[in-house]
């Protein structure tokens, strides 16, 4: 508790406020008010020490000071997760990694950010993934546009403009175990198997002598 002015009624003592404390005894001014650090709050008055500033919890910072409320202390965005207390910078709020997303504020693990969806690529800190452009696709936990390649039956380059195949074109797939062949608004699965080689047509000649009768 602060006491201001020469007074020794206890009615005339005035606390500190909310979000300050004073470890002074009869002080006379307010300036022995001291503001709990950023990151930090008070809800009641007549606070005595700095350990009765109370920190902003994990996944949360704030930069207000003095502050009588929890309500500054500002939640971590989306797309984001802080383990730290009584953070008082928006920096300590970290950016989940590429090939991961997370859709809620005020995360306090890495845990919460979930690997990026097959059909999409997230970048550092996003909230959610971002879909691949039509007629592509990507394997999970993908982290550039560029991951996203043309679907089976769609030529083009990959992460741009990928068109279905045209008749009697042939589009060859990772997969080692087929080949597909598009032909308009349909596709058929097909075995591989080694190209055919065809055999050349060789005309066989008679070795026997030639006749007696053709020589003469």
């Amino acid at each position: 508790m602060l006491v201001l002015g020469s007074s020794t009624q206890e009615a005339d003592c005035k606390n500190c406020a909310a979000g300050t404390y004073s470890t002074v005894e009869a002080a006379v001014a307010i300036s022995v008010c001291n503001n709990c650090p950023s990151g930090k709050y008070t809800v009641n008055a007549a606070q005595d020490e700095l350990a009765d500033c109370i920190s902003c919890g994990q996944g949360k910072y704030s930069t207000a000071t003095p502050s009588g409320t929890a309500d500054n202390c500002v939640s971590c965005n989306t797309g984001t997760w802080s383990a730290a207390l009584g953070a008082n910078t928006v920096n300590t709020c970290t950016q989940c990694l590429a090939g991961t997303f997370n859709t809620n504020r005020g995360s306090i693990s890495q845990v919460a950010c979930t690997a990026c969806l097959a059909g999409s690529y997230c970048t550092a800190g996003v909230a959610s993934p971002i879909a691949c452009t039509r007629h592509t696709t990507s394997g999970p936990g993908s982290t550039t546009a560029s991951a996203c390649i043309c679907l089976q039956g769609y030529t083009g380059n990959n992460s741009s403009l990928c068109t279905a195949c045209v008749a009697e074109h042939t589009k060859w797939q990772q997969d080692p175990l087929r080949v597909i062949y598009v032909a308009r608004t349909h596709f058929q699965k097909l075995p591989i198997s080694p190209p055919k080689q065809h055999a050349k047509r060789v005309r066989l000649v008679p070795t026997h002598s030639v006749s007696q009768d053709a020589t003469q």
